[in-house]
């Protein structure tokens, strides 16, 4: 319940924002894979953004079509 007996649904953080955190873990030594799994407490202090943040970068990154490229034998292949 929020303040004063009203509720109201958290706003997502600005997409901006989950952009340029996905874009810092690609770019740290840790890369996506800390950010999508490490713990939550730890992504969120080495990137310096709210816990709120990290969970909606790994649920975009959850949400990406993964890549895939297909071999001259037809398999498909991801990357």
């Amino acid at each position: 319940m929020g303040v004063m007996g009203t509720t109201r649904a958290a706003e997502p953080p600005p997409a901006e924002l989950i952009q340029d955190v996905i874009r810092r873990a690609h770019e740290h030594p840790l890369g996506t894979s800390f950010l999508t799994e490490g713990a939550l407490d730890a992504v969120a202090a080495t990137f310096e953004v709210h816990a709120f943040v990290v969970d909606a970068a790994r649920e975009t990154l959850r949400e990406a079509p993964v890549p895939t490229i297909t071999t001259t034998v037809g398999t498909p292949i991801r990357i």
